[in-house]
């Protein structure tokens, strides 16, 4: 008997720019505000890699190419019956500017050296974790192709 259970997808961009890593903060639940990387769920027709490139434009104003992939994970709701599966990209920027203005997406988006990220109130630390990745694989990310879209529709 198979298993059911709903899966919700999400990217997210690791950034690097002359030594520094960009970061949005966000409003959180307890009305203050938190930094994290720029990320999102993944939309319907839409692969990882895209959702990553708009996620980082929406949230932070800033366009990047995918250099290709630092890892995953896969989260179990506590009751079983949802997972997240997350794709998280290294990214280079290729346009766009710094956000400054709060919208719905992010209140704003800075870059930041990896010693001043550890002072920042973080959404989560894995903020610090995905950097330390990005850093030991020094800029070596694994191939695009280990998560490219193989549907056969055009996004």
């Amino acid at each position: 008997m198979r298993a059911h259970f709903e899966a919700i997808l999400f990217s997210l961009a690791v950034v690097r720019e002359n030594d520094k890593y960009l970061l949005v903060e966000e409003r959180v639940p307890d009305g203050e505000t938190a930094w994290y990387l720029p990320a999102g769920s993944v939309k319907s027709a839409e692969d990882f890699q895209k959702a990553a490139v708009r996620e980082t434009q929406e949230e932070a104003g800033i366009l990047i190419e995918p250099l290709g992939l630092l890892g995953g994970d896969q989260v179990v709701a506590e009751d079983g019956q949802t997972t997240k599966i997350r794709m998280v990209f290294l990214g280079k920027v290729v346009g766009g500017s710094l956000k400054t203005s709060p919208d719905e997406e992010s209140v704003r988006a800075a870059w930041f050296r990896p010693d001043e990220i550890q002072k920042l109130r973080l959404r989560d630390d894995e903020v610090i974790e995905w950097i330390e990745v990005a850093e030991k694989l020094k800029g070596s990310p694994l191939p695009l192709l280990t998560c490219y879209n193989r549907s056969r529709r055009s996004p």
